[in-house]
């Protein structure tokens, strides 16, 4: 996967730069990766995390961040929704594993916290089975279904699950 990001070319811009590193090489054997190293560069939790962080994120920084990442994001979609990526679309969608931990995740793991709070779901049971059943359609989606209804490779489909 890291392979076919390689051809991916995001947005440019002079003020900051949102990339993914490169894979040089993978060794399956040993569950091996070199990749690009990202020198002088700061990764986006670490930014968020920084002492006195809103001393140092100004509102004007974290727009121009936000911005930049939303680019970055649209241009990921665009390119992995072409035409060109269908093999790598219907490889990924293979990632049950990947799946299946997106799910528990995202979904079932904000469903388990909710109900932590049983009295926020008092009189809403019917539109919480609504999204439960909705959500369950969803994540049997392949990345490479229907891409005409928006849905596709997002970038946590590239991390392997090892």
């Amino acid at each position: 996967m890291l392979d076919a990001v390689a051809a991916f070319s995001p947005p440019k811009t002079k003020d900051l730069i949102i990339k993914t590193p490169r894979l040089y090489l993978f060794n399956r054997q040993t569950n091996t990766q070199v990749i690009e190293d990202l020198a002088d560069t700061d990764d986006l939790k670490s930014v968020f995390f920084l002492p006195n962080v809103a001393d140092r994120l100004t509102p004007s920084n974290a727009a121009t961040i936000g911005r930049h990442l939303g680019s970055w994001l649209r241009s990921f979609h665009s390119w992995a929704s072409a035409l060109e990526q269908a093999v790598l679309r219907a490889s990924i969608g293979e990632n049950r594993p990947m799946r299946d931990l997106k799910r528990m995740v995202s979904y079932d793991g904000f469903m388990a916290v909710l109900k932590n709070y049983p009295e926020l779901l008092v009189g809403h049971e019917d539109e919480l089975k609504t999204i439960s059943d909705a959500m369950g359609k969803e994540f049997e989606k392949l990345s490479g279904d229907k891409l005409e209804d928006g849905w596709g490779l997002i970038h946590g489909d590239y991390w392997s699950g090892k």
